[in-house]
Formats: structure tokens, C-alpha cells, sequence
């Protein structure tokens, strides 16, 4: 039997896609998270979004094959100025986004999200202080169940 990606065991590109479209329009109208986002909705930002979400979960490669993989997610972090604060809203909002569209609840799920976006958001955090961003050629990082595995 094959252990299931975090992608499938959240159920896929309906709910990752979901997440990201919730996720997305709360931070727009987040007075904290709004100067980062701007006041307008930009859907290809929600896709984007999905598609890095679903890849780094280990999902489809999509992010990779049609936004530019990792060097492109840094290069719009960057010049950013996000502050610790708007750091710490992010992922408030990420996990009340999680909630909301019904991401599986299990421990073991939410302490590996957790962990990635913890992660992923302070290296947005240090880029976004930087005006450009060094070309890397660093795939996109696929986070796993870690060393206990999935959850049964």
C-alpha cells in the first residue's frame, strides 16, 4: 500500500484550490495583510497560490511548470517589507482558511502544515526585506508526513 501525499490526504486540487481561493480573499480584506496584498482581487494570484500549495504538499507539479518554481515564488517575496506581524496574521488566516473549507483535522496532518507554513512564510519574511533575490536553481521543496508517516 502507498502512503498518501499530504495533497491527496487534504483531498487534492478541490481542497487545496479551495484553501487558497478562502485563504486569499481573507488576506485581501485583512486590515493587517491588505498593505501586502493590495485592495483589489487578482484571481491568478489564487491559482498561483493552489498550485504552489498543492506542489510543495506533493501534488501535481504545477507551480514548477507554469509560475517558474521556486525562484519565482522568491522574486515576488521580494522588496515586499513584510513585517513580523503580517507574518503571524498569515498564517492565523491560513489556519482559520484551513478550518473553514474542512482540511482534515488530524494532528498529525496539521502539525506538518503547520511546520511548513511556519517555515515557507519566515523565508518569505527574510526575502521580502531584500530589493532582489539571487537566481536559484532549488526545486521546489515537497513536504512529507515527516518520520512518523501519514496518519491512519
Amino acid at each position: 500500500m502507498t502512503e498518501l501525499s499530504m495533497f491527496e490526504y487534504a483531498g487534492g486540487a478541490p481542497a487545496i484550490q479551495a484553501l487558497a481561493a478562502t485563504h486569499y480573499g481573507r488576506c485581501v480584506t485583512d486590515p493587517v495583510l491588505s498593505e501586502v496584498f493590495g485592495d483589489e482581487s487578482h484571481p491568478q494570484h489564487v491559482v498561483r497560490l493552489g498550485d504552489w500549495l498543492g506542489e510543495v504538499l506533493g501534488g501535481p507539479d504545477a507551480y514548477t511548470r507554469s509560475h517558474g518554481g521556486h525562484n519565482a515564488l522568491l522574486r515576488q517575496h521580494s522588496g515586499r517589507q513584510i513585517t513580523e506581524e503580517q507574518r503571524r496574521r498569515f498564517v492565523e488566516i491560513f489556519f482559520e482558511s484551513a478550518d473553514a473549507v474542512g482540511l482534515p483535522d488530524h494532528p498529525v496532518f496539521r502539525e506538518r502544515l503547520r511546520e511548513y507554513v511556519e517555515w515557507g512564510t519566515a523565508i518569505a519574511l527574510e526575502v521580502s526585506q531584500e530589493a532582489e533575490v539571487a537566481a536559484t536553481q532549488e526545486p521546489v521543496p515537497i513536504w512529507g508526513w515527516g518520520p512518523g508517516g501519514a496518519p491512519a
